[in-house]
């Protein structure tokens, strides 16, 4: 029933997979990554990426529902056999219902992590009476960002970690050249990186702005102003928030992004 696929596949291009992409956008990356484990059923109904040693996604067509969704779970669970699943992601309903099967079977307990929000923003509003301009970061705003890093690292995943440790991941995503940073009067004062590209849409993550500079607008502006980039290129910017921060949902959805999709992230726990 289940066969695997690889990047390109023309699962990824069908109208159901289509219609649901926005919250899936990162299956296309991770498809593509090379290592992946990646999985679909013969009809294109059901798709499984998973990056080892990261949480696997699980994608099923808002056809199939009921008991005949049950049975796909159950034979994906089976399909798996002895890869490794440290989590998985998705659709709330569908990811708990595969996390109890999963569980069941390979005598292992789970609980739920962090519900995402996924948004997309096709007409992006720039706030007004923002001071400063959006820049591409360059070699000379090293610094800066790794400093940025440490701040998002605190506020995003509460780990307390260097300015050293954070140089090189700040030199590589310089050199990628999807970093931008918003400046006033010289000085970086937020940052918002454009974290991967697929055929229809471009996300944007590492979203920062230190405490010295909050309430001010500059994320805000940022933000819009890289939705703006990303639709010149003739993609449609996404990113995810966390569900439970309704300031960041708020700030979102005032510069332009509508909710499209909700992702529940499910850790399972091995003794």
């Amino acid at each position: 029933m289940y066969e695997t696929f690889g990047p390109g596949d023309e699962v990824l291009q069908s109208i159901a997979f289509i219609q649901d992409e926005v919250p899936y956008t990162l299956i296309h990356s991770i498809v593509g990554g090379g290592d992946a484990v990646s999985y679909k059923s013969r009809d294109g109904q059901v798709v499984y990426a998973q990056t080892p040693g990261y949480r696997g996604w699980v994608w099923i067509s808002k056809h199939m529902q009921g008991m005949e969704r049950e049975e796909r779970l159950r034979t994906l669970c089976a399909a798996l056999g002895d890869v490794k699943v440290p989590g998985l992601a998705g659709d709330p309903d569908i990811v708990l219902a595969m996390a109890s099967l999963y569980a069941a079977a390979h005598g292992v307990a789970y609980h739920p992590r962090m519900e995402l929000q996924a948004y997309q923003c096709r007409v992006p509003k720039l706030p007004e009476g923002v001071m400063g301009v959006c820049q591409a970061a360059t070699a000379r705003d090293v610094l800066d960002v790794a400093r940025f890093l440490v701040e998002f690292t605190l506020d995003a995943y509460g780990n307390t970690v260097d300015l050293a440790s954070q140089m090189q991941d700040a030199d590589r995503l310089i050199r990628s050249g999807n970093l931008y940073l918003w400046k006033v009067n010289g000085e970086s004062v937020s940052m918002a990186n454009i974290a991967g590209r697929t055929p229809r849409h471009a996300r944007i993550n590492a979203v920062c702005t230190p405490r010295a500079y909050r309430k001010q607008g500059y994320a805000s502006a940022l933000v819009a102003e890289v939705c703006r980039i990303i639709l010149a290129e003739g993609l449609t910017p996404i990113l995810y928030a966390d569900g439970a921060n309704p300031n960041s949902n708020r700030v979102y959805q005032q510069i332009g992004f509508e909710a499209s999709g909700k992702i529940q992230e499910i850790d399972f726990i091995r003794e």
